[in-house]
């Protein structure tokens, strides 16, 4: 069992057509709720299937889809990972997206592996 990726159930979406349980394991779509007027929701499909780990994120501003921020980003990959944990952005050789799928950002983690990250200097 992997302890770096796990779910946060408190957002786990238990009722309509995406609904999951405990059941899934850490799969499953998490709806994050956020904002002065709760306007902005924050929707997380996770998956740890074929020996990745993967979480899609969707972000909606007043059921408008929209890019999510660097800090949702942050929000997220602390929420579903370790803060040990490595993740990725990976952008393949031919990239096509749809207007929607262009504002979805995916985060990989390769199960039981820990990326080497380059070393950066400061200046």
């Amino acid at each position: 069992m992997n302890d770096m990726f796990k779910v946060p159930e408190q957002y786990r979406v238990r009722a309509g057509y995406m609904r999951s349980t405990e059941e899934q394991g850490n799969n499953g779509v998490f709806k994050i709720v956020e904002g002065f007027r709760n306007e902005i929701q924050i929707i997380c499909i996770a998956s740890d299937a074929q020996g990745w780990e993967n979480v899609s994120i969707a972000v909606k501003k007043n059921n408008r889809h929209i890019s999510p921020t660097l800090g949702q980003i942050k929000k997220v990959k602390e929420l579903f990972w370790d803060n040990q944990a490595c993740v990725a952005q990976f952008y393949g050789p031919q990239f096509e997206g749809t207007e929607k799928g262009e504002k979805i950002v995916h985060l990989w983690r390769k199960e039981g592996e820990n990326y080497t990250l380059p070393i950066l200097k400061e200046n």
